[in-house]
């Protein structure tokens, strides 16, 4: 059976291979080890402490071995690989979970709100109020930017109700202990909706409401503050190997 012909983002062909790297030089990353530093040389005795760190010193025919934990950063790799005998690989430890993330940990100081129309309100709804970081946003705040700009009206105008909502949400996301909360459109929805939470323009003021109408204070919340979390500067790179992590709560569209 012929294979069938795969185009990249620019139009040409891929060209299908597999990894016939023997790698000259391996490099870890360890955020857990007690000698993590980015100013270290990358071994396993000191490794990096980013996987983003890794991701700019690699050359051609090197790879990384990142261990077990949680990243919070955007991975940015510098260059890619020269061909199938010169990859550049990124590699979870065999056997340790590797997570990168998207989202930072928000422990704001909440307060009840009685700012906005809420729509009517029984006696035990409360909503909460609470501002973001403006620092975790420099140059893209997915809490300001919608879900699909209002150019979707500009092709195709016979969108049902419920798409077009969901282009009119914002693109940030939140979880608490670890459960994502559900983001509403109007800020009167939320009066009506458990769990759940509505973001006032520009982007850094978080409306939100609990199941039981609980106490935020102690909740563990995740926030996403960056819209990739592994996604070249420079494009075009290719031979570049990815295996093994898990990649979540990033806030693209």
């Amino acid at each position: 059976m012929a294979q069938a012909t795969v185009y990249m983002p620019d139009g040409k062909p891929f060209a299908f291979w597999d990894d016939a790297t023997r790698y000259t030089r391996v490099y870890h990353v360890a955020c857990q080890h007690p000698r993590a530093t980015d100013e270290g040389p990358g071994t396993h005795e000191q490794p990096f402490r980013t996987i983003n760190r890794a991701a700019q010193v690699l050359q051609p025919g090197e790879k990384v071995i990142v261990h077990e934990g949680v990243y919070r950063e955007c991975v940015r790799p510098a260059r890619g690989g020269a061909g199938p005998e010169q990859m550049i690989a990124y590699e979870a430890a065999p056997g340790e979970k590797v997570i990168v993330r998207g989202s930072e940990r928000w422990k704001p100081a909440f307060r009840r709100s009685q700012d906005w129309n809420w729509g009517p309100l029984s006696e035990d709804v409360t909503v909460w109020a609470a501002d973001l970081p403006a620092e975790w946003f420099v140059g893209y705040n997915p809490f300001m930017i919608h879900n699909f700009t209002a150019e979707y009206t500009t092709f195709v105008r016979d969108w049902t109700p419920q798409e077009t909502r969901r282009f009119l949400l914002r693109r940030g996301m939140i979880w608490a202990n670890g459960a994502p909360l559900e983001q509403v459109l109007f800020s009167h929805e939320l009066g009506a909706t458990p769990n759940a939470f509505w973001v006032e323009y520009p982007g850094l003021r978080i409306y939100l409401r609990l199941a039981d109408d609980a106490d935020p204070a102690d909740v563990e919340f995740e926030v996403t503050a960056r819209e990739q979390v592994f996604a070249p500067l420079v494009a075009g790179l290719g031979y570049i190997r990815v295996k093994g992590f898990i990649f979540e709560y990033a806030a693209d569209g």
